[in-house]
């Protein structure tokens, strides 16, 4: 018998406990043991992994009880414990059940796939609702301070007129609130040693006055007022509009509580901070005589900022922005597409294509129809015109214009292209969707689509700062777009940079948020200059320490093709042959004296392909011919159709050049009589190698045979 409460009874019922005497305290707790980050002397994963306990409350749960506390006027009393208490149990109880009802629509909807029935029959707004409301957030606090900086800096002299106040006193204020509070916390943690139990609480940390904020900012008096006044709840306002979970709660965009003048509660900083980063965008296009502004300031924000994050990768002179493509028989009125910002590193190339669309309340409602609209009005609409300019990208015929009239002439013999599609704004569920909305094409050489808002950029762009390195992810990233489920971007980058992942054909994998520990405290560590490790362990760091890390950074300068090639199949080695690699290198190189040359060869079968390191003294016209016979001759051993070769220079290991031999397998007499005679000096190498180290009679015999050394090789 099925015992589930409908969705707006139990919500209610969460109403009338938030609005309770004395609840306020329930949030403080909740916001302390949920939201505060304790460390000692350094920032570390495991600090930020204790905040995805399974009991934790996430921000928009805490959110949803401050909406619910100022329906009515807040009572402050302080509750004994024992109601304290109760109230937190109670208030458990309730979200768990609130979730399980949310959740019910998606386990139907997986029911349904697993049966193999209809799932098109499923409401997808409705089963979307959950992943929307409990995904968490995708940018960081600080994310919202720095970049609402750049996304208001054209609106501003708006803002001064309207609101009183310019984005960057507003953007001071919220930044001495977060710090304020985080001083108080502090100082209210060490008072509550001395107090009686019966009067512990957490909320005196989350109240602060315009007092203590005018001491700290030597801001104007009346511009911080003005300032807070934008943020907070207005006091007749009753949060009326928030009767269900996915209707408009107003603390989300106000959340300063004025609870006696000059007297207010921030419960969540990270709250203050989105609005203040999304609100001033709000407050604008309500002026009908400024909306066309604003719009077009908000669409130049998120190309200039994209731009400049790019460029931090890959340098200005391989990004171009603006770019127009015509066609060459209407060379006049023929416009065909228009590329935002055009990428291009040797043979690959990134179209990167901004929108500034977001998802709408009524679409957060669960109306199916409504996310539909929005998704194709954003990332669908963006994709579409990304891979029509890929398309004509490929087609040496149409011609390239830049913003200033000019033609823009380019190798366009690319053999991989990628869409990027890049948003402004947190968008709630944005992996589920892409992968349940988004229609693309693999067509030749042009990739599945990376879809990201301008945080995971930033993320991205600061963890992975060399070339052949991001285009690796993005290559991975963008084929195993359909095998990978995750909450955020992040999470993906952060198992990325741990485990330099390549998944095969038939494997899907399921990651949680707790994965992004790792790059979650690398962030704080960067941007708020707290001691701890700013880049996370994984195969990534320890790839570009060694040599052969420093051999890819040679690579990657020299932009050929070949090199660059060989620098991806490098990225998809796993952990361990990496380290055999550089071990075999450290050795190579540290026996310079005793060698002339030297080489080391892998072999790749699954890509039909490998690699010959060539370590040699001699001149660039001998070793090149050396290394070209040896590429042949390993590529004809392995039956494989391509094989790659680099040249070291044996005394400091500075990198010479690279080769490739590509061509299909055929047999040859000659060259099997030649790899007959390589592989039996191979093989009396290692003969001569086990009875210089004194290989035991009943240890493994060294050619690989299998067999005993005494009835191998010693005979």
């Amino acid at each position: 018998m099925n015992t589930q409460r409908e969705e707006s009874v139990i919500f209610n019922e969460l109403a009338d406990l938030c609005t309770s005497p004395g609840y306020a305290h329930v949030i403080a707790y909740f916001c302390y043991r949920d939201n505060t980050c304790f460390i000692n002397e350094q920032m570390k994963p495991e600090n930020i992994q204790e905040q995805h306990r399974q009991e934790s409350l996430i921000r928009n749960e805490i959110s949803t009880l401050t909406g619910l506390l100022v329906k009515k006027a807040i009572n402050l009393t302080m509750p004994t414990q024992d109601s304290i208490e109760s109230m937190i149990n109670q208030t458990e109880v309730l979200l768990r059940e609130l979730h399980d009802s949310l959740s019910q629509p998606m386990r139907s909807h997986l029911n349904h796939v697993r049966s193999e029935q209809n799932a098109n029959s499923i409401n997808l707004g409705q089963v979307l609702r959950e992943p929307i409301f409990y995904g968490g957030d995708s940018a960081y606090y600080f994310q919202h301070l720095e970049f609402s900086i750049k996304k208001y800096a054209s609106d501003d002299d708006w803002l001064k007129n309207n609101m009183g106040f310019s984005i960057f006193d507003a953007k001071e204020v919220v930044y001495h609130i977060i710090e304020l509070q985080r001083i108080k916390l502090q100082s209210h943690l060490g008072s509550l040693k001395e107090a009686h139990p019966e009067n512990f609480t957490m909320l005196p940390a989350f109240i602060f006055t315009l007092d203590e904020l005018m001491e700290r900012t030597g801001i104007e008096p009346k511009i911080i007022s003005n300032i807070l006044s934008a943020f907070c709840m207005p006091v007749k306002n009753s949060n009326e509009t928030f009767t269900t979970l996915s209707e408009l709660n107003c603390t989300n965009y106000c959340p300063l509580i004025l609870v006696k003048e000059h007297h207010y509660i921030l419960f969540q900083h990270y709250n203050l901070s989105e609005s203040l980063y999304e609100s001033p965008f709000y407050w604008m296009v309500a002026d009908k005589k400024y909306v066309d502004k604003a719009n077009i300031n908000r669409g130049a924000f998120v190309e200039k900022f994209s731009a400049e994050k790019i460029k931090q990768v890959f340098g200005s002179k391989r990004v171009l922005l603006n770019l127009d493509i015509y066609d060459p028989e209407r060379p006049n009125t023929g416009k065909r597409g228009e590329i935002d910002i055009l990428i291009i590193f040797g043979n690959r190339a990134i179209i990167l294509q901004s929108k500034a669309k977001r998802l709408t309340l009524e679409a957060r409602k669960g109306n199916d129809l409504a996310i539909r609209k929005d998704f194709a009005a954003s990332i669908q609409d963006s994709y579409n015109q990304g891979f029509l300019c890929a398309e004509l990208l490929n087609k040496p015929e149409y011609i390239l214009v830049d913003q200033n009239s000019n033609i823009v002439n380019i190798s366009r013999q690319f053999t991989e292209i990628y869409v990027f599609c890049v948003i402004p704004d947190h968008y709630p569920a944005l992996n589920i969707q892409v992968n349940q909305f988004l229609t693309w094409e693999k067509v030749d050489n042009i990739q599945p689509p990376f879809v990201m808002d301008i945080f995971f950029l930033d993320v991205l762009t600061e963890m992975v700062t060399s070339p052949l390195y991001f285009l690796s992810y993005v290559s991975r990233r963008t084929s195993h777009i359909e095998k990978i489920f995750a909450p955020h971007e992040i999470t993906i980058l952060s198992f990325f940079m741990k485990n330099n992942f390549w998944l095969e054909e038939t494997q899907f994998i399921t990651l949680q948020d707790d994965v992004s520990s790792d790059i979650d405290s690398a962030m704080i560590v960067r941007r708020l200059h707290i001691p701890g490790k700013a880049t996370p362990d994984g195969a990534l760091s320890r790839l570009e320490k060694g040599r052969l890390g420093k051999i890819l950074k040679m690579m990657e300068r020299s932009e050929d093709s070949v090199a660059i090639d060989l620098g991806f199949l490098i990225l998809t080695l796993d952990i361990e042959t990496i380290e055999y690699v550089e071990q075999t290198i450290e050795k190579i190189l540290q026996k310079v004296k005793q060698q002339d040359a030297n080489d080391l060869s892998i072999s790749i079968r699954e890509k039909e392909t490998g690699i010959t390191i060539h370590f040699n003294k001699r001149s660039h016209y001998e070793a090149m011919g050396d290394l070209r016979q040896h590429c042949e001759l390993r590529k004809y051993i392995e039956k494989a159709n391509s094989w790659y070769g680099l040249c070291v220079n044996l005394d400091n290991g500075i990198l010479k050049f690279v080769i490739k031999c590509n061509s299909p397998w055929v047999y040859s007499s000659d060259m099997e009589i030649r790899a007959m005679k390589h592989l039996m000096q191979q093989k009396n190498k290692k003969i001569s190698g086990a009875k210089k180290n004194k290989i035991g009679a009943n240890q493994p015999c060294p050619c690989g045979s299998g067999l005993k050394y005494k009835k191998c090789c010693r005979k």
